[in-house]
């Protein structure tokens, strides 16, 4: 699998100006065994929303916590908006809020750097056992278009020269402009090695050290598949698109 959008402005853009992301961390209470299927419900529902371009799923628990990550992307913030008056968000949110710890619930909202549109955020790319982590960054004050500028060149490098590479998104947090979260994705643990190795990847290693206010700190976080429509589209786009090019041969 190869990261579909190509990367190769250099400057800072922003893509999906108009776009509402964010990522949503959840954190439930010991015990609560039916969260994966109350929150698929909502997931799968969302998904079949009209605006709505991605709405995934994510199992980031760890030593005892058990968090969760939703990546939800809407083609306008009237859609994500509409979201919430939808019947699978309006029966899902109070269950939810009760199975969370206190102070269990953290949603931010980002805009994306780089060309291209909001359909570049389509969902159904990302597979169960893909290597999928959120590095979350935090630049020094006044540094944050050098570090966009320095991650979309890592970013094309990685479209051009990686097959092994699914996403790449270089997402910029609205509430506090100083913080990034890079959403990676590849096709398995050899992909992400071979990532590390690569010159563009140590380049930007070099090129953004200076630019950081703490550590970057890795979030690795495995897809949760759901049923929902997403997982069900892109088989039926691939076996077109290899049928379009079985014809033109």
């Amino acid at each position: 699998t190869r990261l579909k959008s190509c990367c190769e402005c250099a400057g800072v853009c922003r893509m999906a100006e108009t776009a509402d992301i964010a990522l949503v961390w959840l954190t439930v209470k010991d015990g609560t065994e039916e969260f994966v299927d109350r929150t698929s419900v909502n997931v799968c529902g969302s998904q079949l929303e009209p605006e709505n371009v991605r709405f995934e799923l994510y199992d980031g628990s760890k030593e005892g916590k058990r968090t969760y990550v939703l990546f939800e992307v809407y083609k306008s913030k009237a859609g994500a908006d509409a979201h919430k008056e939808q019947k699978h968000f309006t029966e899902w949110r109070p269950w939810l809020l009760e199975q969370l710890v206190e102070g269990g619930r953290d949603r931010r909202q980002y805009r994306a750097h780089g060309p291209g549109g909001v359909d570049d955020f389509r969902g159904g790319d990302i597979k169960p056992g893909m290597e999928v982590a959120l590095v979350h960054v935090a630049c020094k004050p006044g540094t944050e278009d050098a570090f966009v500028a320095a991650t979309l060149k890592n970013k094309a490098g990685v479209h051009e020269k990686e097959p092994g590479a699914v996403r790449f998104d270089v997402l910029q947090q609205e509430e506090d402009p100083s913080k990034f979260i890079l959403f990676e994705a590849f096709a398995d643990a050899d992909a992400v090695a071979h990532h590390k190795t690569m010159e563009h990847y140590l380049t930007w290693r070099n090129d953004v050290q200076e630019m950081m206010a703490e550590p970057r700190r890795g979030e690795k976080v495995a897809f949760v598949p759901t049923g929902g429509s997403s997982e069900k589209k892109r088989p039926a786009e691939e076996e077109a698109a290899a049928a379009d090019k079985k014809a033109a041969l």
